[in-house]
Protein backbone atom coordinates (compact mmCIF):
# COMPACT_ATOMS: atom_id res chain seq x y z
CA UNK A 1 0.00 0.00 0.00
CA UNK A 2 1.85 3.18 -1.04
CA UNK A 3 -0.82 5.85 1.32
CA UNK A 4 -4.10 6.35 1.54
CA UNK A 5 -6.10 6.64 -1.80
CA UNK A 6 -7.78 10.00 -2.49
CA UNK A 7 -11.34 10.74 -2.75
CA UNK A 8 -12.97 13.72 -4.54
CA UNK A 9 -15.79 13.64 -1.66
CA UNK A 10 -15.51 16.70 0.83
CA UNK A 11 -16.85 14.46 3.60
CA UNK A 12 -14.05 11.76 3.19
CA UNK A 13 -11.16 14.46 3.77
CA UNK A 14 -12.46 14.47 7.68
CA UNK A 15 -11.57 10.36 8.07
CA UNK A 16 -8.33 11.09 5.32
CA UNK A 17 -6.32 12.86 8.21
CA UNK A 18 -5.46 9.95 10.51
CA UNK A 19 -4.17 7.79 7.71
CA UNK A 20 -2.04 10.72 6.43
CA UNK A 21 -0.15 11.56 9.46
CA UNK A 22 2.63 8.46 9.01
CA UNK A 23 3.49 9.82 5.69
CA UNK A 24 3.99 13.35 7.16
CA UNK A 25 5.79 12.24 9.76
CA UNK A 26 8.18 10.40 7.48
CA UNK A 27 8.07 13.52 5.20
CA UNK A 28 9.05 15.71 7.94
CA UNK A 29 11.71 13.13 8.95
CA UNK A 30 12.87 13.37 5.18
CA UNK A 31 13.29 17.51 5.24
CA UNK A 32 15.17 17.27 8.47
CA UNK A 33 17.88 14.88 6.84
CA UNK A 34 18.11 17.53 3.73
CA UNK A 35 18.53 20.38 5.72
CA UNK A 36 21.15 18.77 8.15
CA UNK A 37 23.03 18.26 4.53
CA UNK A 38 23.00 21.92 4.15
CA UNK A 39 25.68 22.49 6.52
CA UNK A 40 28.41 20.31 4.32
CA UNK A 41 29.49 21.13 1.44
CA UNK A 42 27.50 19.71 -1.77
CA UNK A 43 28.36 18.72 -5.42
CA UNK A 44 25.56 20.03 -7.67
CA UNK A 45 25.50 18.48 -11.18
CA UNK A 46 23.90 20.75 -14.07
CA UNK A 47 22.91 17.80 -17.23
CA UNK A 48 22.25 19.98 -20.23
CA UNK A 49 22.29 23.51 -21.52
CA UNK A 50 20.21 26.11 -22.12
CA UNK A 51 19.65 28.13 -25.52
CA UNK A 52 19.25 31.58 -23.35
CA UNK A 53 22.66 30.70 -21.87
CA UNK A 54 24.00 31.72 -25.37
CA UNK A 55 21.94 34.61 -25.95
CA UNK A 56 22.51 36.45 -22.25
CA UNK A 57 25.05 34.54 -20.26
CA UNK A 58 24.23 36.74 -17.82
CA UNK A 59 21.25 34.48 -17.20
CA UNK A 60 23.77 31.46 -16.88
CA UNK A 61 24.92 33.50 -13.61
CA UNK A 62 21.78 33.95 -12.63
CA UNK A 63 20.99 30.38 -12.48
CA UNK A 64 24.06 29.18 -10.80
CA UNK A 65 23.76 31.76 -8.28
CA UNK A 66 19.66 30.29 -8.08
CA UNK A 67 21.22 26.85 -7.83
CA UNK A 68 24.25 27.72 -5.41
CA UNK A 69 22.50 30.28 -2.91
CA UNK A 70 22.26 28.75 0.55
CA UNK A 71 25.09 25.65 -0.36
CA UNK A 72 28.33 25.52 2.13
CA UNK A 73 31.46 27.04 1.51
CA UNK A 74 33.46 24.07 -0.72
CA UNK A 75 30.13 22.99 -2.34
CA UNK A 76 30.19 22.96 -6.18
CA UNK A 77 27.82 23.07 -9.34
CA UNK A 78 29.23 21.26 -12.12
CA UNK A 79 27.81 21.78 -15.53
CA UNK A 80 28.24 18.81 -18.19
CA UNK A 81 27.18 19.22 -21.69
CA UNK A 82 28.71 19.47 -24.91
CA UNK A 83 29.80 22.89 -24.77
CA UNK A 84 33.67 22.84 -25.71
CA UNK A 85 35.20 24.28 -22.62
CA UNK A 86 37.17 27.10 -24.30
CA UNK A 87 33.53 28.29 -25.31
CA UNK A 88 32.68 27.21 -21.57
CA UNK A 89 35.55 29.80 -20.31
CA UNK A 90 34.82 32.50 -23.18
CA UNK A 91 31.22 32.49 -21.83
CA UNK A 92 31.54 32.60 -18.05
CA UNK A 93 34.96 34.52 -18.21
CA UNK A 94 33.10 38.08 -19.86
CA UNK A 95 33.10 40.82 -17.76
CA UNK A 96 29.14 41.34 -17.69
CA UNK A 97 29.25 37.63 -16.66
CA UNK A 98 32.18 37.81 -13.81
CA UNK A 99 33.20 34.53 -13.10
CA UNK A 100 37.33 34.03 -13.00
CA UNK A 101 39.37 31.01 -13.24
CA UNK A 102 39.76 29.60 -10.06
CA UNK A 103 43.30 29.80 -8.66
CA UNK A 104 43.96 26.24 -9.09
CA UNK A 105 42.47 25.92 -12.17
CA UNK A 106 39.73 24.09 -11.97
CA UNK A 107 37.00 25.71 -12.90
CA UNK A 108 35.65 28.98 -11.77
CA UNK A 109 34.44 31.75 -9.12
CA UNK A 110 32.18 34.67 -8.72
CA UNK A 111 32.78 37.19 -5.88
CA UNK A 112 30.63 37.20 -2.98
CA UNK A 113 30.13 33.16 -3.47
CA UNK A 114 31.92 30.27 -2.20
CA UNK A 115 30.53 27.73 -4.41
CA UNK A 116 32.89 27.02 -7.23
CA UNK A 117 31.77 26.71 -10.76
CA UNK A 118 32.98 23.56 -12.92
CA UNK A 119 32.64 22.22 -16.56
CA UNK A 120 33.00 18.54 -18.20
CA UNK A 121 32.41 18.31 -21.62
CA UNK A 122 29.67 15.61 -22.72
CA UNK A 123 26.64 14.71 -23.75
CA UNK A 124 25.07 14.24 -20.57
CA UNK A 125 22.25 11.19 -21.98
CA UNK A 126 25.23 9.22 -23.54
CA UNK A 127 26.76 6.56 -20.58
CA UNK A 128 30.11 6.81 -22.23
CA UNK A 129 30.31 10.22 -22.35
CA UNK A 130 29.57 10.34 -18.33
CA UNK A 131 31.53 7.14 -16.94
CA UNK A 132 34.62 9.13 -17.01
CA UNK A 133 33.29 11.84 -14.98
CA UNK A 134 30.92 9.78 -12.55
CA UNK A 135 34.27 7.43 -12.40
CA UNK A 136 36.01 10.13 -10.24
CA UNK A 137 33.37 12.31 -9.11
CA UNK A 138 30.34 11.40 -6.49
CA UNK A 139 27.23 14.44 -6.55
CA UNK A 140 24.80 14.62 -4.39
CA UNK A 141 22.16 16.32 -6.66
CA UNK A 142 21.47 16.19 -10.17
CA UNK A 143 19.85 18.53 -12.17
CA UNK A 144 18.83 17.39 -15.40
CA UNK A 145 17.43 19.91 -18.43
CA UNK A 146 16.92 18.04 -21.92
CA UNK A 147 17.83 20.82 -24.16
CA UNK A 148 21.33 20.58 -25.84
CA UNK A 149 24.10 23.07 -27.10
CA UNK A 150 23.14 24.46 -30.25
CA UNK A 151 19.77 22.16 -31.43
CA UNK A 152 16.50 23.19 -30.83
CA UNK A 153 14.83 19.89 -29.76
CA UNK A 154 11.14 18.40 -29.83
CA UNK A 155 9.88 18.75 -26.47
CA UNK A 156 9.31 14.50 -26.52
CA UNK A 157 12.77 14.42 -27.45
CA UNK A 158 13.87 16.64 -24.59
CA UNK A 159 11.57 14.66 -22.06
CA UNK A 160 13.63 11.17 -23.79
CA UNK A 161 17.23 12.80 -23.13
CA UNK A 162 16.17 13.87 -19.23
CA UNK A 163 14.48 9.95 -18.91
CA UNK A 164 17.63 9.14 -20.47
CA UNK A 165 20.20 11.06 -17.53
CA UNK A 166 18.18 9.29 -14.98
CA UNK A 167 19.14 6.12 -16.53
CA UNK A 168 22.69 6.47 -16.30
Amino acid sequence: NSGPSSSKNRADLVDFAPQAEPFIAKSKKTTQRIDDSATSPQKILLCGWRHEWDLNPVRLRARFLDVSGGLSAGSSVTCLNSKPPDEMDELVTMESVGFVKAEDGDGWTLEGTSVRLRHFQGDPASYNAVAPLLAKEVFDTAICLGSVVGKNLKPASRDSRILAMFLI
